[in-house]
């Protein structure tokens, strides 16, 4: 998105919350993207999330006693269950946004994630938008509320939802990832604002490689319908696959095998010696280049599956389920399956048949040349966000 905004000419300034790699200073972090993006229409700076400054301190009894009582406060309050709490939204980034804002020098602000938006924004000229990747809500209620007590489930919900719609509200233009989440989005929430949809893109990364070490490939982090969909795959689609080859080499690549689900349903598998865990990688590149076939046999969740798109980037045959292509185009032949054995039989046929392969191939090149290319990311941005008022 940076980089689009970048080759359409407009300025910006990139405030970053770093949450993700505690070992690199704000300074590190703030001229690697610069250099990155080599623009002198961006600047960037970077705040630590307070948890970081928080590690490896010592507290006082006191101060552990004071932290415990204002989470506690916080619970009762349901001020944990706000979009924007003070986790997802840390007093010194806040401040941060608050006061660039502030000098009203901005045409536009582009929120990723409602959480980064707070809650009060001085008022002004400034356009505001933000990119919801998906209703967070739907997040909340699959992933969250199970861990919660059964007494605050429906009311943390209450809570999530309305601060959901509250902020949206107080936006000019939000951005979907899908047509089925915009829709969504207009038909639950009646949002004030007005709602587009900008699909997930990459850049391409279509090539060959002779080098096929797994038939089967799967890539993807630890979250809920990851866990869901792999277990359903290993348990349900996987012993038809090795009924007919049973020599076959699946991957599972990313944190996903992390959590003792999966761990699980690994060890208790009859095939598990089939199977080959693989953890972080530096680049995906290889993966996928030595995969035959890449599967997304998630069941639910929300949002367009970043990793389908990906894996159509790179030009790979892909069989996946409806919910994996949610928002995607299937014409040009996406290979899309909800019942194991037809999962299981398009599996089998892309690992035999060169010929299906190639074809599959095709259909995820096409697909994502015509409806997830940068190209068409710069002509929808132009188009559908920017069109409105010229920004500079």
């Amino acid at each position: 998105m940076i980089r689009a905004l970048l080759d359409l000419n407009v300025r910006v300034k990139l405030l970053l919350l770093n949450q993700s790699e505690e070992k690199t200073s704000s300074v590190e972090l703030k001229e690697r993207l610069e250099a990155h993006y080599n623009s002198i229409n961006l600047t960037v700076e970077v705040r630590r999330h307070p948890n970081y400054s928080e590690k490896g301190k010592k507290k006082t009894r006191i101060q552990t006693l004071l932290a415990k009582i204002q989470e506690r406060l916080d619970k009762l309050r349901y001020e944990d269950a706000l979009i924007n709490n003070k986790q997802a939204l840390p007093e010194n980034f806040e401040k941060l946004v608050k006061d660039q804002l502030g000098t009203g020098n901005y045409d536009l602000v582009w929120f990723n994630y409602m959480k980064m938006m707070p809650s009060n924004l001085p008022k002004g000229r400034t356009r505001v938008i933000v990119d919801m990747h998906d209703m967070q809500s739907a997040r909340i209620k699959a992933d969250v509320l199970p861990t919660l007590p059964k007494l605050r489930r429906a009311k943390f919900l209450k809570v999530f939802t309305n601060s959901e719609i509250k902020s949206l509200n107080k936006c000019d233009l939000a951005i979907s990832i899908s047509p089925i989440e915009t829709k969504a989005i207009e038909d639950i929430y009646k949002p004030k604002a007005k709602v587009v949809t900008l699909k997930a893109t990459d850049d391409p990364r279509f090539g060959y490689s002779r080098k096929r070490t797994h038939d089967i490939s799967f890539i993807g982090s630890n979250s809920a319908p990851n866990v869901d969909g792999l277990v359903w795959f290993i348990e349900q689609v996987l012993p038809i696959v090795a009924a007919s080859l049973p020599r076959t080499r699946f991957l599972i690549q990313g944190n996903v095998t992390r959590g003792k689900i999966v761990k699980g349903a690994i060890s208790n598998s009859p095939h598990r010696q089939m199977i080959k865990q693989q953890g972080f990688v530096e680049s995906l590149a290889s993966v996928y280049a030595e995969s035959k076939v890449m599967i997304c046999p998630i069941r639910y969740g929300t949002g367009m599956k970043i990793k389908v798109v990906e894996a159509m980037a790179y030009g790979k045959a892909i069989v996946g389920t409806s919910i994996a292509f949610e928002g995607i185009d299937t014409s040009e032949g996406l290979v899309c399956h909800d019942d194991a054995e037809a999962f299981a039989e398009s599996v089998i046929e892309l690992i035999r048949n060169e010929e299906s392969r190639r074809t599959a191939e095709k259909a995820a090149a096409l697909t994502f040349a015509n409806q997830h290319s940068y190209k068409s990311l710069i002509e929808s941005i132009r188009d559908d966000v920017l069109a409105a008022k010229e920004v500079s």
